[in-house]
């Protein structure tokens, strides 16, 4: 099952916590290397897909940090697809800045391997850097859900994630800001198909009986796409025209 945690909870489990040795980087397929020790963004409503491929990816504790509407909307046999509930702690915060708060915190964990933090609006170039800090002291890969609107911010990379319209793939994720890599866009399908654990608060009880010997297998695979052609700038009206 999921574990929940408050607040208040987080600083002592952070403290206890330990992980072993980990790469620099996790690779997914072929559309980037999510580098350690670096915040990354997720826009679109995808993100949390990508979420979960990181951590399919991965062997260390997940911390997903959001307010009720989020940290509770994640189910344990929506997270059995890509890997083990119990990899899984759940933070409840009040609002936005709680949310930050506990990021912080949890990024500074030597325990936690990735942290993802939902948030309607992306952190600010203040806020980036401060939790940039924190990711580079504990080592932890963090990944912001962004609902509403991006802000100027130090995250490494920025992803805008769909589902994908083409037939054979599950999403499309657009890389629109990379620090070390060139912008690309990548058609992405996952084995077993997510559709058996997506939507994340939709899927009944009754279609998985997670066991708790289950050791998920979840792959990726991914194939660039071309990028969207930019819309041509119509002509310019004098004011008052």
């Amino acid at each position: 099952m999921l574990e929940q945690v408050d607040k208040t909870a987080l600083k002592k489990l952070c403290d206890r916590a330990s992980r072993s040795h980990q790469p620099d980087s996790i690779p997914l397929g072929t559309a980037s290397d999510f580098e350690l020790g670096r915040i990354h963004e997720a826009m679109g409503p995808s993100g949390a897909s990508l979420a979960l491929a990181l951590a399919s990816q991965m062997q260390g504790k997940v911390l997903w940090i959001g307010e009720p509407r989020h940290a509770r909307a994640l189910r344990a046999q929506s997270c059995e697809a890509f890997a083990r509930a119990d990899r899984f702690i759940l933070i409840q915060t009040a609002n936005r800045g709680e949310t930050l708060w506990a990021g912080e915190e949890a990024m500074r964990c030597k325990g936690a391997e990735l942290v993802v933090l939902h948030v309607a609006l992306g952190p600010d170039l203040f806020e980036s850097r401060r939790l940039q800090i924190a990711a580079q002291v504990g080592g932890t890969l963090g990944l912001i859900l962004i609902g509403r609107r991006a802000q100027s911010s130090a995250a490494q990379s920025r992803w805008s994630c769909q589902p994908s319209p083409h037939e054979g793939a599950d999403w499309v994720w657009r890389s629109t800001k990379n620090r070390r890599a060139r912008p690309g866009a990548w058609r992405v399908s996952g084995d077993p198909p997510p559709a058996q654990a997506y939507p994340l608060d939709l899927l009944p009880t009754s279609l998985t009986n997670a066991h708790p010997d289950h050791v998920p297998a979840f792959t990726l695979q991914t194939a660039p796409c071309p990028l969207p052609a930019a819309t041509p700038a119509g002509p310019l009206v004098p004011a008052g025209g």
